[in-house]
């Protein structure tokens, strides 16, 4: 799905949904980050035990979200973050990304993806598996070596 989308307009791109003959409307409206898109049902509001009016609000990927949390929010930060995967990233002007480095994207390299903040992305290169990787060294490695020091 992702691959569908323009980083650079933040919207679903008509040229590959074009190419591939699928319409737009089958994805969720593309709207900026912040954007109200509407407000919790009142029954759900109620099974919930939330109040009324309770607004519903559009977010965006969980780590173009973080970056807020992490202070990532000038050109050239960097972010280096870990779970399943690692991911380090760095924030850039949207107009500053040329057509090389999207051919880069089509490599396989790194992904471009829209920040939270207007006007921004974010380039991203991943770990797969980072997370195991980690697991495996702590058990092979740092419980033997934490257990000698207690």
């Amino acid at each position: 799905m992702l691959s569908c989308f323009d980083f650079r307009t933040c919207c679903w791109s008509d040229e590959i949904l074009g190419a591939v003959e699928v319409p737009e409307t089958y994805f969720p409206q593309a709207v900026p980050s912040g954007t109200i898109v509407g407000e919790v049902p009142h029954d759900v509001a109620i099974g919930l035990g939330l109040p009324d009016g309770v607004k519903v609000v559009a977010g965006g990927m969980d780590q173009a979200c973080s970056f807020l949390g992490s202070g990532t929010l000038r050109d050239g930060d960097i972010q280096d973050s870990m779970g399943t995967v690692e991911a380090i990233s760095i924030t850039c002007d949207t107009r500053r990304i040329q057509e090389q480095h999207c051919q880069d994207l089509l490599r396989g390299y790194y992904s471009f993806n829209c920040h939270v903040l207007p006007g921004k992305s974010f380039v991203m290169a991943i770990v797969l598996r980072a997370g195991t990787i980690l697991k495996w060294f702590k058990d092979s490695f740092l419980l033997r070596t934490l257990y000698r020091f207690w």
